[in-house]
């Protein structure tokens, strides 16, 4: 049992080194395979992207401009050759040593297969630097080529944009479809001498040509561009209107007078205008056009807005032409009843400059209405343009509002002097009542000294009611004078009544108050006094200065005024 036990431990840890020892030969053995069949791929990639250049391509493309060019002929052949050349080695150098590496690994023999490896890699190097090589110089000798071509798709591009804007345009154009597909004929034609040059080699030829079509073809796009909106209106909106204008004559020459206008002439110079307009486009003249277009549309607009405003004026011409006849007519005749009244008056009243001056504007006022009224009616005899007659009938209405305006300024001169002559009447009279009764006051107030202050002012007063009564009184009546007089005799007599109103006031209040101040004569001696003082005042008629003393009097003795004596009328009195 010991020896058994013994054994085994002896033989475990065998067995173990032994299977740990063929694990780790095996992974060497596997890796090393798999790492060997990875570098021979990455050499085949590698290949891949050498012969993945586009040598052939760039040969095919020397080869074509070498059939029309013996210089690119010649280099052709060179590089055809280095090219064969280049295969010849790949495939007799390069492709077997690949098939031998191929065949190592798999046999498993990993020292072959890296020896192999190593001389297909220095031979790869070699192959790549002869393909560069040839790519390098193939890209020299083509740099004109593509450098040319890549400007040809620039300039097909813009040359695109531009056929698609035409087309975009084409309805709108149409009218000049032959002389815009000749202009794109020539671009084409362009296009034509520059393959040939292209594919002859003469590169810079083919790059003069692609200028030259650029230039075309941005001065086409340009001329587009700028002369849509030009060719439509010369094309459609211009000759449109011209139709709508003849239409709107043909309609209207044979119920109104249009001979003024000269809508025949007119409209054959606006026609001949489109058509140069319209030739002018044709042979791509475009300098300045829209002023032209504008011009000629203009001439469209007047002529047709001269046939509107015919329309326009008959509409008014016929609204206002009954009216402003029949005001006319009534202004006439009232005129003439006016005058007669004028006539009448002047028999009255004596007529002043200034209302002479407003009869004289009447009469002129209404010896033109009548002239405009004569104007217009010879216009309607001579069959002449509503648009002449509605202008007689303006200058008619505003000729009537003057005249009413002048008749009206007149008309209240008259009033003035009927009322003046009126107001003077009535003056005299109620100035003589007013007078009369103010003197009776005086006399019956029996103070002479008062009286005596008021007898030249009372005979002034007369003097002018006398001379103002004697002017109304015969005709005819000078207003000029009666307003005058007027206008003194209310001064006068309204300063006349006042003051002998407050002097009759006053006197009495100077008597009351005297009365007063003599129930306490005896009482104050201060009141004695003033009492004597103040009736001395009265008698001579200065009542002012006698109220003024008592009042002072009563002031200092302390007495209480009764109620009516408070009110002194020479005091200023509260509204």
């Amino acid at each position: 049992m010991y020896l058994l036990v013994e054994t085994w431990v002896i033989v475990v840890p065998i067995v173990a080194v032994i299977l740990i020892g063929g694990g780790i030969a095996l992974y060497v053995f596997w890796g090393k395979g798999k790492h060997l069949d990875n570098e021979i791929l990455e050499v085949e990639n590698h290949l891949g992207q050498i012969n993945a250049l586009p040598i052939k391509e760039k040969l095919a493309k020397l080869e074509v401009i070498g059939k029309n060019n013996v210089v690119f002929n010649s280099v052709y052949e060179e590089y055809q050759n280095l090219q064969k050349e280049s295969e010849s080695y790949y495939q007799l150098e390069i492709v077997p040593d690949i098939e031998k590496a191929r065949a190592e690994l798999k046999n498993k023999k990993y020292e072959n297969t890296v020896t192999a490896l190593k001389g297909l890699q220095d031979k790869v190097s070699t192959y790549e630097t002869k393909i560069n090589k040839i790519d390098q110089r193939l890209n020299e000798v083509l740099k004109d080529d593509i450098s040319t071509r890549s400007y040809e798709t620039t300039v097909r591009e813009k040359f695109k944009q531009y056929h698609d804007l035409y087309l975009s345009m084409e309805d709108d154009v149409s009218v000049y479809k032959e002389e815009l597909e000749n202009r794109e004929k020539l671009i084409q034609d362009k296009f034509a001498g520059y393959d040939e040059n292209l594919r002859r080699g003469h590169f810079d030829d083919a790059n003069d040509e692609l200028h030259d079509i650029e230039k075309m073809t941005a001065d086409a796009t340009a001329y587009l561009n700028d002369t849509h909106q030009a060719i439509v209106m010369i094309t459609k909106e211009l000759p449109r209107k011209l139709n709508e204008t003849i239409t709107m004559f043909n309609e209207m020459k044979d119920q109104y007078p249009l001979y003024h206008i000269a809508v025949g002439t007119n409209v054959t110079k606006i026609k001949d205008s489109i058509s140069q307009l319209a030739e002018r486009l044709r042979m791509f003249d475009a300098a300045n056009i829209n002023d032209s277009i504008q011009a000629t549309n203009t001439e469209i607009d007047e002529l047709r807005d001269k046939l509107e405003n015919e329309r326009e004026s008959r509409i008014e011409y016929e609204e206002k032409h009954d009216t402003c006849c029949d005001k006319e007519s009534d202004i006439e005749k009232s005129h003439n009843k006016y005058m007669r009244e004028v006539s009448h008056l002047s028999t009255i009243y004596k007529i002043d400059d200034k209302l002479k001056a407003k009869s004289n504007q009447v009469r002129s006022d209404v010896q033109k209405l009548s002239i405009i009224r004569k104007s217009l009616e010879s216009l309607e005899c001579g069959n002449q343009p509503y648009s002449l007659r509605v202008v007689k009938i303006r200058e008619m209405a505003t000729q009537i509002d003057a005249v009413g305006k002048s008749i009206d300024e007149y008309k209240k001169g008259i009033e003035e002097l009927k009322s003046d002559a009126e107001n003077a009447y009535q003056l005299v009279y109620d100035s003589s009542y007013q007078l009369k009764n103010a003197e009776l006051d005086l006399r019956n107030a029996k103070h002479d000294i008062m009286i005596s202050r008021y007898v030249e002012s009372f005979n002034k007063a007369y003097a002018i009611i006398e001379k103002l009564n004697n002017i109304i009184g015969q005709t005819p009546i000078d207003i000029s004078e009666t307003r005058t007089l007027t206008s003194d005799l209310k001064m006068i007599s309204e300063r006349l009544l006042n003051d002998v109103k407050l002097d009759l006031e006053t006197k009495e209040y100077c008597e009351q108050l005297i009365v007063f101040a003599n129930a306490y004569r005896g009482n104050f001696s201060d009141i004695a006094r003033s009492t004597s003082k103040a009736e001395d005042l009265y008698r001579t008629g200065r009542f002012k200065e006698a109220i003024d003393i008592l009042n002072q009097a009563i002031l200092t003795s302390r007495l209480e005024l009764p109620e009516p004596l408070k009110k002194n009328p020479l005091e200023p009195r509260g509204e």
